[in-house]
């Protein structure tokens, strides 16, 4: 009978814990609908982490690439590059039509800029070789075309040519 008890009671226990457990998840599951449901990002727009949107960006074959590559208009952006992947000219980054322009190093690898106009922005290395771009949306996902500037595209560069024998970008 004692025996029957302590059975009875785990198994209480066991309900008590598996009810607990489903009414959790509902309630999760219920702020995640439910914030879904309110969130206004644009598809493919990096989600707004507090009053900052963080962007990863690294070098791979001569380009900048950015994770991910879409931003929202008007609020702050933070470029975190992965200084792994980036080094000698291709540390210098230029989003000239944004107005950005800094040296990365391993001790600041960052670029924090608030973009003001939508559209997609070509990037190049501070000597006009390597290229990227980032597209800034508005609050409905769209972006601009007539912001891009074709003059400030990279027209391939000079790299390793001439009787210097390189400029040691890394390329």
């Amino acid at each position: 009978m004692v025996e029957k008890r302590k059975i009875m009671s785990l198994l209480g226990l066991a309900v008590i814990a598996a009810v607990f457990v489903f009414a959790a998840h509902g309630m999760i599951t219920g702020n995640v609908l439910s914030s879904a449901q309110n969130d206004t990002t644009p598809p493919g727009a990096v989600p707004q982490t507090g009053s900052v949107q963080v962007v990863q960006m690294t070098m791979q074959s001569g380009n900048y690439t950015l994770n991910p590559s879409q931003v929202r208009v008007n609020v702050p952006v933070r470029l975190v590059a992965d200084m792994n992947t980036i080094r000698g000219c291709y540390t210098t980054v230029v989003i000239k039509d944004i107005g950005v322009r800094k040296t990365l190093s391993l001790s600041d690898n960052t670029i924090e800029f608030t973009p003001t106009k939508t559209g997609t922005f070509h990037m190049t290395c501070g000597m006009n070789m390597a290229g990227g771009q980032i597209v800034v949306v508005d609050e409905s996902g769209n972006a601009s075309a007539s912001t891009y500037s074709p003059s400030s595209a990279s027209a391939g560069g000079t790299c390793g040519s001439g009787s210097s024998g390189g400029c040691g970008c890394g390329g």
